[in-house]
């Protein structure tokens, strides 16, 4: 059988819940949990929590991984399916979300006050973080996306490498002092394409068949 004929008749099976439905949520969960373990016992929330809760920016900071894990899961669903059609402008939503809190930044904050609220005081630590709770979650999807039958492993890969990102910039964002979208639009992206490409090239691997 060729290639086209068998993508085309895994698209046209009609299995009402492949594996890899049934084995992605227990494994985020898995992993997500690993990954707050090591936030706990690493860094924990910031230390004047109660008090960030109460101002906008730090309630708002947090959204954009949301985002992120939701558009992401949703491309996913596609992707490990042939044949499907990939929505990738799910993914584009968190960042044109952070692109209307950095308009609203610039308008907000004086201008002499933009530079240091991109540079912020935690770059380097945002840039270790978020892809060290990121890669848990990552290898436990790459994993269970193995039971699937994505036909593009490259961009699989990198997909999962975002919705890991986005858990890992999730809970690094409890302690990040650093609350300017200037900041989050800088550094978490970074952070955020750094495990993109690591899914990207292991997913290369891993997921190809």
């Amino acid at each position: 059988m060729k290639t086209d004929d068998l993508i085309r008749a895994l698209a046209a099976d009609p299995v009402p819940a492949p594996p890899v439905e049934r084995a992605l949520w227990p494994s985020l969960a898995l992993g997500l949990a690993v990954s707050a373990v090591l936030f706990l016992a690493m860094l924990g929330p910031r230390p004047d929590f109660a008090q960030a809760v109460e101002t906008l920016r730090f309630v708002v900071k947090p959204l954009f991984p949301l985002i992120l894990i939701a558009g992401a899961m949703y491309v996913l669903t596609r992707l490990w399916r042939p044949g499907s059609h990939v929505p990738l402008w799910a993914i584009a939503i968190a960042p044109a979300t952070l692109g209307v809190a950095i308009i609203l930044e610039l308008i907000a904050l004086p201008a002499q006050q933009w530079g240091a609220a991109l540079v912020g005081q935690n770059a380097l630590k945002c840039l270790f973080f978020i892809p060290l709770f990121s890669l848990a979650p990552l290898a436990v999807t790459l994993t269970a996306l193995r039971r699937g039958a994505p036909t593009r492993p490259a961009l699989t890969g990198a997909v999962a490498g975002l919705l890991s990102a986005g858990l890992g910039a999730t809970l690094y964002a409890l302690h990040c002092p650093d609350d300017s979208p200037l900041f989050v639009a800088t550094w978490y992206v970074i952070a955020a394409s750094l495990v993109a490409a690591l899914g990207a090239m292991v997913g290369g691997r891993v997921l190809r068949w």
